[in-house]
């Protein structure tokens, strides 16, 4: 266990240099995820290429605020995205594709990373302090008019997390890898109202919408290695 401590100390500072933030104001409370091996390689670059990109990064003001979490994680040693397949009861973007997330409360005091991590817990049950967040993506103009975050996490291996699936807001969890993401048969273009929409395939349910949009444009810059 004492290359994990160690390691743990390494990513630690390397986020605390590069002002990445942790969802535990104590590094030692967020490293629970190191049970089950190191932070992905492909993952610390990325974080520095947010890092590099962050006082240019699309930020849009004067509209209400929402965020999400888009949650990197292991599926039997893969590194892969997870998704919702939201429910029929919610107010908006019902039996839609999503990731985690929701609207700003004034609990989370305008910040986007607390939002991201709170409505992470309200819909799938995984802790604050089990996601570790590497940066902010481009902010989007969703299609009621809210601007959304997306939040960069890793939560681990997700074999080791209990998920509990409000049922009321999530029908369905779902995990991808970045290798079938990335595999071109599995995303088309289509046209519609708005433009060209990407739509991804594979899941119980295609992905679309805003969501596409944000994972086409990470999957663009994102230092995968096959």
């Amino acid at each position: 266990m004492l290359w994990r401590s160690s390691l743990a100390v390494r990513v630690g500072r390397f986020l605390h240099q590069n002002n990445f933030c942790t969802a535990a104001s104590d590094v030692s409370k967020s490293t629970s995820w190191l049970q089950d091996g190191s932070l992905p390689k492909e993952l610390l670059t990325f974080s520095g290429l947010l890092r590099h990109r962050a006082n240019c990064r699309r930020k849009l003001i004067g509209l209400p605020h929402a965020a999400v979490l888009v949650p990197f994680c292991l599926v039997q040693g893969q590194l892969s995205l997870l998704f919702t397949w939201r429910s029929l009861l919610v107010g908006s973007h019902k039996n839609q594709v999503s990731f985690p997330g929701g609207k700003l409360d004034a609990q989370d005091k305008g910040d986007p990373v607390q939002a991201s991590l709170r409505e992470t817990q309200e819909e799938i049950g995984i802790l604050p302090e089990n996601v570790i967040t590497l940066g902010l993506f481009d902010d989007y103009r969703s299609i009621n008019g809210y601007c959304v975050t997306p939040v960069i996490g890793f939560i681990g291996d997700i074999g080791r997390h209990k998920l509990k699936v409000n049922e009321r807001e999530v029908q369905q969890v779902f995990m991808l890898s970045l290798a079938h993401l990335l595999n071109e048969s599995n995303m088309r273009i289509e046209n519609t109202s708005r433009g060209t929409m990407p739509i991804y395939s594979g899941g119980p349910v295609e992905i679309w919408g805003l969501t596409a949009c944000i994972l086409r444009d990470i999957l663009k810059i994102f230092p995968f290695e096959k």
